[in-house]
């Protein structure tokens, strides 16, 4: 049977997060970054008094409205944006769009898993210039490791899982000098961050910036993406897209949130000036060394317990880390207050005990 997949495939492992027992019934679910609440009732609502459940599932899905309501809330125009089957998928698309077996990538490390894993897929090797602590993004290294084989360069800001950014100038500064390169700007905390390479769009042909509606919009489960870059480069990538690609479940809840996204500036605003400050102040207290916080989650290093097996008997889920040079830390989502409380105390008895 392995005869019938190519040679690459073959040898290759399958990308599995930790999906299984994830019950939110039972666990504090601080482990896949998402939004930690239901959505509003009112959203809900709407949802559910769509006209899309049973008297459309007919008909083939339009997303041309989505597109342009995603185009007025990027403030860019509607020639600019294609909608995706959430952002992993428009991940893969501009790198199998702008590569081929044997060229090369640069997809600094330690950052999102999934994108070092769609480039060994696709047969192109991959540079991993180190995300540091304290030094922060390496830009200079990223430029050192061009070369004329240099088809693609992945940059997640804020970077998940370390939080580092990397500042706009450094963006265009590699925009710059790796012309004949795709740059991918992954801005899928964008609305945490509130600052983006979308509108440098028409001014760089290389640079294609990829959000999502799964994480402060509350849509995981949905999957909805688009990318945002230049015209013409988006007529190139709608080659490869399936017109299809998007249920009318999902574009039906991506038009209601973005038409009701007061609920979701609302979350981020508390993330922003209530949770985050909390984590921080708690974590010093506690002494648990962590990385920069910029978005809806903190990575802490490594300390001399078992944090997330000790956090899974308070009924908390997080995410571990094994892979060098952060192995061992634990990436924690931040949620609201309440939810951050329990973690401290849980935290507090764990450092305590």
């Amino acid at each position: 049977m392995d005869k019938i997949f190519n040679d690459r495939l073959s040898k290759l492992g399958i990308f599995a997060p930790p999906l299984a027992g994830r019950d939110d019934r039972e666990y504090l679910l601080l482990d896949f970054n998402e939004r930690t609440i239901p959505l509003p009732l009112k959203i809900r609502e709407l949802l559910m008094d769509a006209p899309c459940f049973g008297r459309t599932f007919n008909r083939y899905p339009n997303v041309d409205e989505l597109q342009g309501k995603l185009a007025d809330y990027a403030e860019v125009n509607k020639d600019n944006v294609v909608v995706t089957n959430g952002s992993d998928a428009a991940l893969e698309f501009i790198l199998r769009a702008t590569t081929t077996y044997g060229d090369e990538a640069i997809i600094p490390h330690p950052s999102f898993g999934v994108m070092k894993h769609l480039a060994e897929v696709v047969g192109v090797s991959v540079k991993s210039p180190i995300i540091d602590k304290e030094r922060g993004f390496p830009t200079n290294e990223v430029i050192k490791a061009l070369s004329h084989r240099t088809r693609f360069i992945f940059l997640c800001n804020p970077n998940n899982p370390t939080g580092n950014t990397i500042p706009l100038t450094d963006i265009l500064r590699i925009a710059k000098e790796a012309s004949n390169a795709a740059i991918l700007v992954d801005e899928c905390y964008f609305e945490f961050l509130g600052e983006s390479a979308a509108p440098f769009i028409n001014q760089y042909p290389n640079l294609f910036v990829t959000r999502t509606l799964s994480k402060t919009w509350g849509l995981a489960g949905l999957r909805l993406g688009y990318i945002l870059s230049r015209a013409d480069n988006i007529m190139q990538l709608r080659k490869i897209i399936s017109p299809f690609s998007v249920n009318q479940m999902s574009l039906h809840a991506g038009l209601t949130v973005l038409e009701n996204r007061d609920y979701m500036l609302e979350y981020c605003r508390d993330i922003k000036t209530k949770s985050t400050p909390f984590v921080r102040e708690f974590l010093t207290e506690l002494k648990i060394p962590f990385w920069p916080l910029n978005a809806n989650f903190v990575l802490v290093d490594k300390i001399n317990v078992d944090m997330f097996r000790e956090l899974k008997r308070f009924n908390i889920l997080t995410r571990p880390r094994q892979d060098a040079p952060i192995d061992g830390s634990t990436r924690i989502t931040i949620g609201t207050m309440p939810q951050m409380s329990y973690l401290r105390d849980a935290l507090r008895s764990i450092i305590e005990r």
